[in-house]
């Protein structure tokens, strides 16, 4: 049996869509959503060239539209030496039920991945849909990324690789994107925080600083380390929730540790 790919009948009426796709947006996201080489996990292998093929564009074209979809709406990230691209919202949607069966499906598909940069992109930009979702299978998600970022050593990965930051003309779509996830994230280079690798792979999972990178950009050592230290004296929830609610200040990383701190005292 072939498989089949859902989408939702709400994305005829999406305001978001209705103002900002055109003709051609619509077909090309449809396109990638349910074309032959879609995976469960959203990461896939798809040339261009094939790309032009499947949909009769031009190969200007492709590239016109691959940009306005990786750096205007930021819903995918594409590797064009790997030829892979992540459909970053794509596990939002894409299963309707667990199970042992669908988590072995994304284990196989995850270890098929050549480029841990867009694992890594996809599960950052999934974090918001990670804590908000009350299903018990999403966290199962969740921690078969982690698992796979674990074995691949992916902060020694991200230290080696210059990548760049696109998150900079975010802030105007922050009230739309928190519901919607139509942002992602390219990161810069980050510095080595820690001395063994275990604790260098702990530090690139902590919620608060994956959320503060996710929405404001590469956090250096010493906002990495106030992170840390909020985490361990509250939570790593707490640190989130008063991120969340520094978005529109000047400096989003004092506002929240003044959250904090009130937070501290009540406590």
């Amino acid at each position: 049996m072939a498989p089949k790919r859902v989408i939702e009948v709400s994305f005829w009426t999406d305001p978001y869509v209705i103002e900002k796709y055109s003709v051609e947006d619509k077909y090309f996201i449809l396109y990638l959503m349910t074309n032959p080489a879609t995976t469960q996990i959203g990461i896939y292998r798809l040339s261009k060239k094939v790309m032009g093929f499947e949909t009769g564009y031009s190969s200007d074209v492709i590239d016109v539209l691959i940009d306005r979809f990786e750096k205007q709406y930021k819903e995918i990230v594409y590797n064009p030496q790997t030829q892979e691209l992540s459909l970053l919202n794509s596990l939002t949607y894409s299963i309707m039920k667990g199970g042992n069966p669908v988590a072995d499906l994304l284990k196989k598909e995850l270890s098929g991945v050549l480029d841990a940069n867009l694992i890594y992109q996809t599960y950052c930009h999934l974090q918001e849909f990670f804590q908000n979702s009350i299903r018990p299978f999403d966290q199962t998600i969740k921690q078969i990324f982690e698992d796979e970022l674990t074995k691949r050593n992916v902060h020694d990965y991200l230290s080696s690789k210059k990548i760049h930051n696109t998150n900079q003309n975010q802030t105007n779509n922050h009230n739309y994107n928190d519901n919607h996830n139509h942002n992602h994230i390219r990161w810069e280079e980050s510095p080595s925080e820690s001395s063994t690798e275990s604790q260098d792979i702990t530090n690139t999972l902590n919620k608060g600083i994956i959320y503060y990178e996710h929405h404001f950009g590469n956090a250096d050592e010493s906002t990495r380390k106030e992170l840390e230290f909020w985490s361990n004296e509250l939570s790593e929830q707490k640190v989130v929730s008063a991120l969340s609610l520094s978005k529109q200040a000047t400096n989003p990383l004092n506002y929240a540790i003044k959250i904090l701190n009130n937070w501290k005292h009540d406590v």
